[in-house]
């Protein structure tokens, strides 16, 4: 390891404390409700996750913002993936998703910029409303 991937490495490390003190004070404030049983109705929990959550289905009620609202949603869950790759180059240079298959990772090297381009857009028109 080079002398910059262990400051990275170090940065890293430094920002997921962080994020887990974060983490731990947020969960300290979901403790001061009253409990509630998830663990029912799993099935339509996770179609809600899926249609809600990841679909998006209530905000594209709006036609406009709606849509708006989602490619940024949706663009930043996509370059979440880039930047896992990205920070996982920082501490393994070597570290590629190379390794999927050529049109895999051809759609995934293409959905980057795509989205990238596209949250960007969004991001304009949310600033111009």
């Amino acid at each position: 390891m080079t002398a910059s991937n262990v400051i990275f490495l170090l940065f890293v490390v430094l920002a997921t404390g962080f994020f887990a003190l974060n983490v731990q004070r947020l969960v300290a404030y979901m403790r001061l409700g009253r409990p509630d049983d998830r663990s029912d109705r799993p099935l339509r929990r996770l179609g809600n996750l899926f249609g809600i959550a990841v679909g998006q289905s209530k905000i594209l009620r709006e036609p406009v913002a709606g849509v708006m609202h989602a490619l940024i949603f949706w663009g930043f869950m996509v370059l979440t993936v880039g930047t896992i790759e990205f920070i996982l180059q920082g501490i393994f240079p070597r570290f590629s998703l190379g390794f999927l298959p050529t049109p895999v990772f051809r759609l995934y090297s293409i959905s980057q910029d795509v989205f990238g381009v596209l949250v960007l857009a969004a991001i304009g028109f949310a600033f111009y409303r």
